[in-house]
């Protein structure tokens, strides 16, 4: 219930402003990990109230107190954007249907939202540590501790509409065989053997290699471009988003291992299979990498001599 909770914040971007949000994923209707807590509205809004309290720390608002001064505290505000989020809601609906009675009014919830200091990835990572405290202390600790801990790297195609979005670019989407207009979206979970955690993510572009085409959109397209201050979340997330995955990984992995999550493997598909992310894993004591290796030319070391895929196989044997 915690995990699926955390996953939810995932779903706080509904705005064309992504380097100050969190991506949107592909849908939250299915609520199997709820379902005897959401039988209702009313007992949907009691029950994530409840759990968001063990959240709700001083430490989250002051995170964020440089810039939310005034009016409801950050802690209130996501408390209400999840709700909104969960129950399919748009801010500007939630508000007015609440008329007099909302907490705040829509500029409240916007100004978090396309706020360029408001770090999501503090505020996902705020929200794991305070899950894994919240575990520790947890009576009975079931299985804790025993299980193999592995952090676990997936990209996906995030859909987008509108051409002239900041940041947009065509990309190839796997799972619809073709050219899409939207973002790649970089996630990190943390399996402990009991609990699936989402960690941190990054967006990305690709540029594509037609000059006539940059980002797979004619020249004549007017792309908004919002003007940050330099060194803010929201300028860094915009940064981030022409890297490369592998280099974007190994930074969100490192930041991960920084902050105290400690795992035995990287589980991850195979293409991220490439000699620089196996480089840093082992260089992490006690840490490897589990992927898949295409049965093709490449050559992997192995002691003093270069092996393919078959014959290394048929060595291991």
């Amino acid at each position: 219930m915690v995990s699926y909770f955390q996953i939810v914040i995932f779903e706080l971007i509904r705005n064309k402003n992504p380097f100050e949000m969190a991506p949107q994923t592909k849908g939250i209707k299915d609520f199997h990990e709820l379902k005897e807590f959401i039988q209702t509205d009313k007992q949907k809004e009691y029950s994530i109230t409840s759990l968001f309290k063990h959240f709700c720390t001083k430490q989250l608002d002051a995170l964020f107190i440089r810039f939310k001064t005034k009016g409801i505290s950050l802690n209130e505000a996501i408390l209400k954007l999840l709700l909104m989020t969960i129950g399919q809601m748009t801010i500007f609906r939630c508000v007015t249907q609440e008329g007099e009675h909302a907490i705040a009014g829509k500029d409240a919830f916007y100004s978090i939202k396309n706020n360029p200091l408001t770090d999501w990835r503090v505020i996902v990572m705020t929200m794991v540590i305070r899950f894994q405290t919240l575990k520790k202390h947890s009576i009975p600790a079931v299985g804790i501790g025993n299980g193999i801990r592995c952090m676990i790297a997936d990209d996906t195609a995030i859909p987008k509409r509108g051409k002239t979005m900041e940041g947009i670019s065509r990309i190839w989407g796997h799972v619809f065989h073709r050219s899409i207009l939207g973002f790649k979206g970089l996630f990190l979970a943390f399996w402990d053997g009991v609990s699936f955690i989402p960690v941190d993510f990054s967006l990305h572009n690709e540029k594509g290699k037609n000059p006539d085409k940059p980002f797979g959109l004619s020249k004549k397209v007017a792309r908004n471009n919002k003007k940050r201050c330099a060194n803010t979340p929201g300028d860094m997330r915009k940064k981030e988003l022409e890297l490369s995955k592998i280099t974007s990984l190994i930074n969100i992995v490192s930041r991960a291992l920084k902050q105290g999550l400690k795992a035995e493997y990287l589980l991850v598909d195979s293409w991220f299979m490439c000699e620089e992310l196996i480089r840093f894993i082992f260089k992490k004591p006690g840490m490897f990498i589990l992927g898949m290796c295409k049965m093709g030319r490449a050559k992997y070391d192995l002691g003093s001599k270069s092996y393919d895929a078959p014959h290394l196989l048929n060595l291991c044997k």
